[in-house]
């Protein structure tokens, strides 16, 4: 008799065209790469108290069965700006949809003159290129000449680039290679600013929100560049920021925003998904699946996101795990980061956000199980943290606490694998109401242990990914 083993097991999900019918996933795309998968299948059971001569009870009736599935996966970019991440559709079924902002350029007409980092184009296809613009480049055969740039000088037929990070130099190469150049929204000069706001101009849209919850990356002032998040976007082409700026940023900002996907939460066209639990021989098959989840993020390490996901069962069989293929980066490491508390750095060991989906099975007696797929009826988004204690002149959190006052909260993961362009990880949360306050001590240190609620229809918080 065979001993099946936890640890050789694997997760994948695929979305559903009809919700609660189960689709086949592809262990070449839809793999997660999760830790200590569980499933815990519940039935609805009847207890029963008849009568029958005898002081036994008589059997319970076994009614429709509901799934639900846990685990925990880290929170990791795939590597290239603007791709979905592996955990993409784990999220969506949480209620947070994705926005891809990502524009291509492609051909096997650029060259590069590495003396001066120019790319030129014998197309003529780079006029959309502005100074200032974020642009991550890949295809050339020369590694060297790969990577993520900012645009220092920009013409239709070539530009001069700076890596945004760093300082390798570039080496000349012959035009040839099948090379893509990929951008966000390219950048313009801010009309004004202040010291945590610019005012932007077209082709920047003039749709209130369109960029909310985005990276942004400034340059000219501040003088190195300098990635924040959008907290808020009017019509008017006003961008509030994440950080306060002790210089304030003005006329000579330059906004760029780099390509990236944006998770925000979303209350209708939560897609459902087919979940397939391998473990060792024996395969689970379940169906319709919503989810909830939270994310912690620890000082000095990874953020790690815990999932419960909700689902019928459709059936188990037994089958061998698949090779399945994963994207191949690795976790960032909260170091060298930046956590803020109400636009200002802040000391602490941890941030958590919890999404507190209510998950429910519809009673329904026409569906196999009695009841229909889930859905998800409610959500109270919630976090804690635990800064470091200041004078109330630095910061003043018990106050805000009690005057009802709601600060914004972003956290920016950029350690480690977090360094590299495209495993960038963010979460900025415009309005946080502070719902319990009470002082701490971590190994000597005096802290604030800090419960608070996230506010906003449709955008207490906002994932970034680029």
């Amino acid at each position: 008799m065979a001993t099946l083993r936890t640890r050789n097991g694997a997760l994948l999900l695929k979305q559903e065209s009809v919700p609660g019918t189960y689709e086949a996933p592809d262990p070449a795309t839809d793999g997660i790469l999760v830790e200590a998968p569980t499933i815990n299948p519940t039935t609805q059971n009847v207890e029963t108290d008849e009568v029958q001569g005898s002081l036994d009870s008589t059997a319970p009736i076994v009614g429709g069965m509901q799934v639900t599935i846990g685990g925990a996966f880290y929170l990791k970019g795939p590597g290239v700006p603007g791709e979905y991440p592996e955990w993409d559709l784990l999220m969506r079924i949480a209620g947070m949809a994705a926005t891809q902002t990502r524009t291509d350029i492609t051909g096997v007409t650029f060259s590069v003159t590495g003396a001066s980092a120019e790319i030129a184009d014998s197309g003529d296809g780079l006029a959309a290129l502005t100074v200032g613009t974020v642009i991550h480049v890949s295809g050339f055969a020369n590694e060297a000449n790969n990577g993520e740039f900012i645009v220092t000088t920009s013409a239709a037929g070539a530009i001069v680039v700076a890596r945004l990070t760093g300082a390798t130099a570039m080496v000349d190469e012959a035009a040839g290679e099948n090379v893509t150049l990929r951008r966000g929204i390219a950048a313009v000069e801010a009309t004004a600013g202040g010291v945590d706001s610019i005012t932007l101009q077209a082709p920047w849209a003039n749709t209130a929100q369109l960029y909310r919850g985005m990276p942004v990356a400034l340059s000219g002032n501040p003088a190195a560049p300098y990635i924040s998040q959008i907290l808020d976007y009017t019509a008017g082409r006003v961008a509030t920021l994440a950080d306060y700026f002790e210089t304030p940023l003005s006329a000579s900002t330059v906004a760029s925003i780099p390509a990236n996907i944006r998770y925000a939460p979303a209350s209708s066209s939560i897609p459902a998904a087919s979940v397939t639990l391998y473990m060792d021989g024996v395969v689970y098959r379940c169906t319709g699946a919503k989810a909830t989840l939270s994310i912690e993020q620890t000082a000095g390490g990874a953020a790690r996101c815990t999932y419960t996901i909700s689902a019928l069962m459709h059936e188990k069989d037994d089958a061998a795990v698949p090779s399945v293929t994963y994207d191949g980066t690795r976790p960032g490491i909260w170091r060298n980061s930046a956590m803020l508390v109400n636009k200002r750095r802040a000391a602490l060991q941890t941030l958590s956000v919890d999404l507190g989906n209510e998950v429910i099975f519809p009673p329904d007696p026409n569906g196999q199980e009695g009841f229909d797929a889930p859905i998800i009826t409610r959500r109270r988004m919630t976090g804690s943290m635990d800064p470091n204690a200041t004078l109330v002149a630095t910061r003043d959190l018990m106050t805000a606490f009690r005057d009802g006052t709601a600060q914004p909260v972003a956290a920016r993961l950029a350690g480690g694998s977090a360094a590299r362009p495209g495993q960038r990880v963010g979460l900025a949360i415009p309005s946080a109401l502070y719902t319990s306050y009470q002082p701490g001590d971590r190994q000597g240190v005096q802290t604030e242990q800090i419960g608070f609620f996230l506010q906003g229809q449709d955008s207490g918080l906002f994932l970034q990914v680029w």
